[in-house]
């Protein structure tokens, strides 16, 4: 499990700074303090490139196999779960002008093709009251 926490963690680093690069651009010269538009074409081109390298999403699903195949614990289960921080022991959350969103990924496979989303909620998300005794929970 090492091989793939080593590989997740360099997915992550690497497609931070390829999206930061990106979007830091395209914020400067939709927002006309930058024209470097050659600039922001090269870190798109960089950025999509990226994301459809058949051979990251290859190397993903090998690793989740031999994830998948490790005996159940804390380990194994810190991999498959979406977390954060220097431990990967939080929740992924991000902010905007002050205000918190709790990121989730869902992830769509077809083909040799994949798409990776990210949807973000500012909800609390809480387990559901359990029924009991067929009264509703009331």
């Amino acid at each position: 499990m090492q091989s793939a926490r080593e590989y997740f963690n360099y997915l992550n680093h690497a497609y931070a700074a390829v999206h930061k690069a990106k979007e830091d651009l395209f914020w400067t010269t939709y927002m006309a303090t930058s024209d470097d538009q050659a600039a922001f074409v090269r870190a798109e081109a960089a950025y999509k490139e990226f994301v459809g390298d058949p051979a990251k999403l290859t190397r993903t699903r090998q690793e989740l196999a031999l994830v998948r195949a490790a005996p159940a614990g804390a380990k194994r289960d810190a991999l498959l779960l979406v977390r954060a921080g220097e431990k990967g022991d939080k929740p992924v959350v991000m902010s905007r002008g002050g205000k918190s969103y709790n990121a989730f990924l869902e992830g769509r496979v077809k083909g040799d093709s994949y798409c990776l989303i990210l949807h973000l909620s500012n909800m609390e998300l809480k387990r559901p009251k359990e029924i009991t005794n067929g009264d509703g929970g009331e």
